[in-house]
């Protein structure tokens, strides 16, 4: 059959080749650049529009290649990948594992009755049967209209928040089990596997959604439940603040335009103080005019996220944080301090750290709620002392040598002060214009200047001497409250899909897979297994060690601290087990 084939001309394959050269070396437009900064942000409606032309969508046009990233991971074909969803109450991220980002982001939104209604809303109260419909309409659609896929020979990683109605998930996996005939499901905790992409095994997750905001303690993988924290401060507060505002202008906007609003005009940083944001024309649908958004409504629309709202209690995202906080031990709240991770398509608004960082030191020093000073903390006094040595042997050390040897010297001054009873707090090292510099940082104001120079006035590394020219001694005040450690992990992944992507990585490790219940042990259980599929929640244990594959060289993230890779354990040790049921 091949050799019927026509052959393909040399003319015609280097024309191909030269359209393919021309295609590559076309340049992409930057961000950075002025004509970039002009360019207005794109619609919600542009962002969360799938292919309908095609399959699947090219991984070029994502800007990430999927074949480097399941290569990275080692998982399995895509043909048998898991389904990995994640339901919120605004969107849904749906796809596969072995991928670096959702197939489809859709709205949590179905048709009931003739009427829109959200598939994912905790406070609304409905009967199984009800329940049941919405989510079939909604899986199918997902399934065989965005996914195309068939369920029968896949697994599903299930993201769930950590307090999730039992009712909503007993419903989900049923119909998983049952109707849509899946092999196994694996359900994992939003905020641990938000930690999962950074590599982060101990952190304070902050998620920020459209009806609420949680905060919750994140150790080695396990969410302490103690100190999950909940608020009414999400995306729909501030869509309340757009309406309240265009009241006059435009009467019963629909939500996807305030959302619209929300994304294209609102800041949720702070401004300087003299600033004033320009007035932007919105064009209404239907409407010939366009109306004009206000520098009030673009600077003031989100601050009911960081103030409150005057609703008896003041509610807001720093609070929940130093709630949070306050829950755990006095021992951890330093580390989570100091790994806060955000997530949410509401932490996306511009500004939102910094006002977010604002506004926890300036709560946290009001009067008015002396439950957070414990975190403040006081200045303490610190005795610093500095040793200068230079080597006694003539000639000039390299500086790779000095530096080698500097470590060392360290070592020996810190450990003749332990011996002498001094507490060393800090302590760092540097060379300068050919010389030693140690200093040493400890809470013991009276050292003796005998301990450093120990008899002698110089220290041996190998077969070198290091006299010692100079001590100094002095003091200064350091910081000592949790909140001065207050630092954000940076991610270069996109917020809004952070969970998501940790269970794709969670996915493709084969370890896993054993600890994810499947269809028969499912219905094996006495009445569908309710409280199975609670306990599934804590089932996740981690990969052996050896067994951890090196991340790829694209999803290192660089942590402004010192942090090993590893997903963790997600189970919950069992005096915890019983009260996360």
């Amino acid at each position: 059959k091949m050799a019927d084939q026509p052959k393909t001309s040399a003319t015609e394959l280097s024309k191909r080749g030269t359209a393919v050269s021309a295609l590559l070396a076309r340049p992409r437009a930057t961000t950075g650049d002025a004509a970039g900064a002009a360019t207005p942000r794109r619609s919600v409606a542009e962002l969360t529009r799938s292919s309908k032309t095609s399959k699947f969508k090219s991984a070029v046009t994502r800007g990430i290649s999927v074949d480097s990233f399941a290569s990275g991971f080692g998982g399995v074909g895509s043909e048998k990948s898991a389904i990995v969803l994640d339901i919120g109450s605004a969107y849904t991220k749906c796809g596969f594992s072995n991928e670096a980002t959702p197939r489809h982001i859709i709205r949590s939104v179905t048709t009931h009755n003739g009427r829109e209604v959200r598939v994912y809303d905790p406070q609304e109260q409905r009967p199984p049967s009800e329940l049941a419909e919405i989510l079939v309409h909604f899986l199918h659609d997902v399934f065989y209209q965005h996914l195309l896929v068939k369920t029968t020979d896949r697994r599903v990683v299930l993201v769930e928040p950590l307090a999730s109605p039992s009712r909503f998930r007993q419903a989900i996996v049923d119909l998983l089990y049952r109707h849509y005939l899946v092999q196994s499901v694996l359900h994992v905790p939003a905020a641990a596997v938000a930690t999962v992409p950074l590599w982060l095994t101990t952190a304070l997750v902050v998620d920020c959604g459209y009806a609420e905001t949680t905060a919750v303690a994140v150790f080695d993988g396990v969410p302490a439940v103690s100190s999950f924290t909940a608020v009414a401060a999400g995306a729909v507060e501030v869509h309340g603040q757009i309406k309240k505002q265009l009241e006059g202008v435009w009467d019963d906007p629909p939500e996807e335009a305030l959302e619209d609003i929300k994304v294209r005009a609102c800041l949720a940083g702070q401004l300087p103080e003299g600033t004033v944001l320009p007035t932007l024309k919105y064009a209404v649908k239907g409407v010939a005019a366009p109306i004009d958004l206000g520098p009030t409504l673009r600077a003031t629309a989100c601050d009911s996220l960081f103030e409150g709202v005057a609703d008896g209690g003041y509610s807001s995202i720093p609070t929940a944080i130093l709630d949070a906080l306050l829950a755990c031990s006095v021992d951890a709240r330093k580390r989570l301090a100091q790994n806060i991770v955000l997530c949410g398509g509401t932490t996306m608004l511009p500004g939102f750290r910094h006002r977010l960082s604002h506004s926890i030191a300036k709560l946290a020093a009001d009067d008015a709620y002396p439950e957070y000073k414990a975190l403040v903390g006081q200045p303490s006094l610190r005795c610093v002392v500095t040793v200068l040595l230079a080597a006694a042997e003539k000639g000039k050390l390299e500086l790779g040598d000095l530096r080698g040897n500097a470590h060392r010297i360290l070592d020996d001054l810190v450990d003749r002060l332990r011996t002498g009873g001094v507490q060393v707090s800090d302590s760092e090292t540097d060379v300068v214009d050919g010389k030693v510099v140690c200093t040493f940082s400890s809470p013991d104001m009276d050292i003796d200047e005998a301990l450093i120079r120990k008899d002698k006035s110089s220290v041996l590394v190998g077969r070198r001497t290091y006299t010692i020219l100079e001590v100094k001694k002095s003091e200064t005040t350091v910081p000592s409250g949790v909140l001065d450690a207050v630092a954000f992990a940076d991610c270069h992944i996109p917020e809004n899909i952070l969970p998501w992507v940790g269970a794709s990585i969670l996915g493709t490790l084969e370890s896993l897979g054993t600890k994810s219940i499947s269809r028969e042990s499912y219905l094996k259980t006495p009445s569908g297994g309710p409280d199975y599929t609670v306990n599934c929640l804590v089932q996740v244990a981690p990969p052996p060690a050896d067994s951890r594959p090196p991340p790829p060289e694209k999803w290192k993230v660089k942590v402004g601290r010192p942090s090993a890779w590893g997903c963790g354990s997600l189970a919950v040790p069992p005096e915890v087990k019983q009260h996360a049921v």
